[in-house]
């Protein structure tokens, strides 16, 4: 089952906005490992490695309840039977409301005549009922404290060269095509910015910030901490004939969720500050991800640049 963090939280959030919408009392979150399993396809998990079941309902270790109006919240339903006592259970994407959401179709939403709209739309759910806890609050305002201030913020959403197999079209735009792109977006700048700029830097790649770093020195920023595949991980990797490259098994998540001894929320807490921060810089270059499409609506202000097209 692929299950990745923001497959799954951009699906819940296309519940949420729908469902309000629609009249619900409230829309809940269950994402405990045992319901996964339940309403996914079994137990083989291929993305998912950010809970285990352990921790119950996983949600609770990332956010904070989710209130409604004259509604229970997280906290007041004690078990799962009693949260699915008068629930209709959505598993699904949303696909009647939403053909565009997923990861598949996402370059598409993306070009939207009225994509921002939407943005906005989805951004004033995600402010009013999406509250990450402190421990995650506090490491996105430390980078942004240090980093950020008066400087320009340029955010590059870089994936692992094994995201290709997500991909419309089988491929990812390289590292030398993000560089381009952010040297020319820097060289554009005005004059009293080009000496005050940032590049902050979201991967799931030793190998991507080996060469960002080569690229732009102490202008480089990155959430320290956190789990990357390794630079031998990726040298090894590129070595690979094309056809075994687009087979599932290398991405960071894949080598953590086919071990379950390696699944932690600590996994889901580098995800989310990593699209947080990516939220607060002003253009955001990317490829069409689940990532960049939560980003979108987090703040809808960032001007996103798209290198895959």
């Amino acid at each position: 089952e692929k299950t990745g963090f923001y497959s799954i939280f951009n699906r819940f959030m296309s519940h949420l906005v729908w469902g309000i919408e629609s009249g619900a009392d409230a829309v809940l979150p269950d994402w405990s490992v045992q319901s996964l399993r339940k309403y996914g396809s079994g137990n083989a998990f291929t993305s998912w490695c950010y809970g285990r079941e352990s921790d119950g309902n996983v949600w609770n270790c990332l956010f904070e309840p989710i209130a409604h109006r004259g509604a229970p919240t997280l906290e007041s339903v004690h078990t799962l039977q009693e949260m699915y006592a008068d629930a209709i259970v959505r598993n699904d994407f949303n696909e009647q409301h939403e053909p565009l959401l997923t990861y598949v179709n996402a370059y598409r939403l993306y070009r939207m005549p009225d994509f921002q709209h939407w943005r906005e739309w989805y951004h004033e759910y995600y402010t009013n009922f999406v509250h990450p806890l402190p421990k995650i609050s506090r490491r996105v305002e430390s980078i942004v404290q240090q980093h950020f201030g008066d400087n320009y913020i340029l955010g590059a959403h870089v994936r692992h060269p094994s995201h290709a197999i997500e991909q419309p079209d089988g491929t990812l735009p390289s590292f030398e095509r993000y560089a381009r792109i952010l040297h020319d977006s820097i060289a554009k700048l005005p004059p009293g910015l080009k000496k005050k700029y940032k590049v902050f830097l979201a991967t799931d790649s030793d190998l991507a910030v080996q060469y960002f770093q080569d690229q732009f020195g102490d202008n480089l920023v990155t959430l320290r901490d956190v789990a990357r595949t390794t630079v031998e991980q990726d040298v090894a990797f590129l070595q690979l004939p094309v056809a075994e490259q687009m087979k599932e098994g290398y991405q960071i998540q894949h080598r953590h969720a086919s071990n379950e001894s390696k699944w932690s929320t600590r996994l889901a807490e580098d995800v989310i500050a990593d699209a947080m921060v990516l939220a607060h810089c002003h253009i955001l270059l990317h490829s069409t991800s689940n990532v960049a499409t939560a980003v979108s609506f987090m703040n809808p202000k960032v001007r996103m640049i798209q290198c895959d097209e």
